[in-house]
């Protein structure tokens, strides 16, 4: 695992791994690809639910136009956001993004990635394995809860050269929500890289909210 953060985040190279959405559907397949990065994709699967009436399509729309995000800048945010907050939003919330067997990435990959599923109203379900970037999801943890199947591995920050690198590993650390944080450091603090400290079942489960 490598990782470089900078100004906050830069790249952190760990050994890659991908976050699958929950149950296939056009609005999942969307925030799969706008985490990607390819918004014309993401649009193509909004446009036709936004015109259906499904509420976060639309806010979504919105969010790309105003950013011009796959799509020139202009003023259609303004009524697809309208759209949506003429309508409630129950019936048209999302699944959420089911992230089990990984062991990591590029940590900036990931924080972008998750940075951009939150934009879109994304929760997220650990039901395995999620070990190194991977954990950066918890500096969502109101969007985050957590199976019985649940194992969250936490270690190090290392460079490029496989030495460990103190004040990034502290940075790191200051992402994560503060009953992670108290635990880590009550169990020594995070192991070496090449070492993992694993917490799951009820340890877990009394850290990061429990999935109902």
């Amino acid at each position: 695992m490598k990782n470089i953060v900078r100004a906050g985040i830069t790249a952190v190279v760990l050994s890659l791994g991908l976050v699958a959405p929950s149950g296939a559907g056009p609005f999942e397949d969307g925030l799969a690809a706008c985490g990607l990065g390819d918004y014309a994709t993401a649009i193509q699967l909004w446009r036709p639910l936004a015109d259906q009436g499904n509420v976060l399509a639309q806010h979504n729309l919105g969010f790309m136009y105003q950013n011009g995000r796959g799509v020139p800048q202009d003023d259609a945010a303004a009524s697809w956001c309208q759209k949506a907050a003429d309508q409630p939003t129950e019936s048209a919330r999302p699944k959420p993004i089911v992230i089990a067997g990984d062991n990591g990435g590029v940590l900036q990959v990931y924080y972008e990635r998750y940075q951009t599923y939150v934009a879109a109203g994304a929760t997220f379900r650990i039901d395995g394995r999620c070990r190194s970037a991977c954990t950066l999801v918890l500096a969502w943890a109101d969007r985050v809860c957590v199976t019985e199947r649940a194992a969250l591995g936490f270690h190090q920050v290392r460079d490029k050269s496989g030495q460990r690198v103190q004040s990034e590993s502290d940075r790191l650390m200051s992402l994560y929500p503060a009953p992670v944080r108290e635990y880590i450091s009550a169990h020594g603090g995070l192991p070496p890289p090449w070492g993992t400290m694993w917490v799951s079942g009820p340890a877990l489960r009394g850290l990061v909210k429990p999935c109902e």
